[in-house]
């Protein structure tokens, strides 16, 4: 009967202390889900952000590469005005030189 006095004891004694720690672990839990909840939702924004920042990044990698061949395509032109000069040039001397024998 002593036995089961101071079980009693103890029961009356730790089961407030029991179940005052169980509702302490639950409330951990639920915080630890909102912050899962949080994390998950800030990965999904950061997601969303890098996926805008690739699109930025490849549109200005596309006009860039449009730019660049608009530049060619100039460089191209220059150097063909550059070359009909130099043969018009060429020409005008091999005239003179022809007037000048005749």
């Amino acid at each position: 009967m002593a036995v089961k006095g101071i079980i009693k004891d103890i029961e009356t004694f730790l089961l407030p202390q029991l179940n005052e720690i169980k509702g302490e672990i639950k409330a951990i839990t639920a915080r630890i889900d909102a912050l899962d909840t949080k994390i998950d939702s800030l990965r999904n924004e950061f997601k969303g952000e890098i996926k805008a920042l690739d699109t930025k990044i490849d549109s200005l990698r596309n006009e860039f590469k449009s730019d660049i061949a608009r530049v060619e395509q100039r460089v191209i032109s220059l150097e063909q005005t550059l070359n009909i000069t130099k043969e018009m040039e060429q020409l005008k001397h091999e005239v003179a030189d022809l007037k000048a024998r005749h």
